[in-house]
């Protein structure tokens, strides 16, 4: 493959998306903490309070990263909703076996294999949710209908 201007060209609209979407993320992860302390404040049990906050970033992260990072506007479906949900899960799923893979497998520790891990599982969430969740195509045709 051949780089040249219309190359990079090509890649400016995933950078950006990208860019969305992490800034997306550290507002959910900043909302999803301060929801887990005011969980615990009101007396819940730290089990609890995880499960509800991680649910209410859940859908804040689907609002947010729907319409500012893949820039679909309309009415959400019921299968952008499950596959969000579908790809939240997996996220958690692969974070937890990447950290058990750099810890307990490679001797990393914790305070390393967090950044490490962090930017993998980034990385597969924003391809999955691009690829399936809100794919490309979907949002040329929301941006067309709506010009």
């Amino acid at each position: 493959m051949r780089f040249n201007h219309r190359t990079l060209q090509g890649w400016r609209p995933l950078g950006a998306s990208f860019a969305r979407f992490s800034s997306v993320g550290l507002v959910v992860a900043a909302f999803n903490y301060v929801v887990f302390l005011a969980f615990l404040t009101l007396g819940l049990h730290y089990l609890k309070a995880l499960l509800l906050a991680w649910i209410l970033s859940v859908a804040l992260g689907f609002a947010l990263n729907r319409r500012l990072t893949f820039e679909v506007a309309g009415k959400a479906s019921s299968g952008e909703v499950a596959g969000y949900v579908a790809a939240c899960l997996f996220q958690l799923g692969l974070a937890l076996v990447g950290f058990v893979a750099l810890i307990d497998g490679l001797s990393i520790p914790a305070i390393v294999a967090y950044p490490i891990n962090l930017a993998v599982v980034t990385a597969c969430n924003f391809s999955v949710m691009r690829i399936f969740v809100f794919p490309v195509r979907r949002q040329m045709q929301t941006r067309m209908d709506h010009d």
